[in-house]
């Protein structure tokens, strides 16, 4: 009581498509793109000791009652962030290059970069 609402109306408009766009390319490439991001989610997640899909999270008692929706535990949640965020510093702090450092570790730019940082020191 005594709240304001806003109530949002669709708007009716002719959606005009254009001739020239392959929507099936388009779609092509929607369906691939998820694939690879679920491909890199499952590598982060993995790579972290941390479950996934998101499903295989613990459900707080009282989600299945009927009310449709699906509630996470948050405590839980909260503990697996706190752990990857342990993990990720600590890979961090051991000195370990990541894989873009090992790519392009012998190439002029990164040369230079270097270069740079050792005249720095001095």
């Amino acid at each position: 009581m005594g709240q304001q609402i806003t109530w949002v109306q669709p708007y009716k408009f002719n959606q005009r498509l254009p001739f020239d766009v392959d929507y099936k390319v388009m779609g092509t490439f929607t369906e691939f793109y998820i694939a690879l991001l679920k491909f890199a989610n499952y590598k982060l997640f993995s790579d972290l000791g941390l479950p996934y899909p998101v499903e295989d999270y613990p459900v707080a008692k009282g989600a299945e009652s009927g009310t449709g929706g699906q509630y996470f535990d948050v405590e839980k949640i909260k503990q697996s962030q706190t752990h990857a965020r342990k993990l990720f510093d600590a890979a961090g702090e051991d000195g370990e290059t990541s894989i873009i450092d090992k790519a392009f570790q012998n190439t002029p730019e990164m040369q230079r970069l270097r270069k740079r940082q050792e005249a720095s020191k001095k």
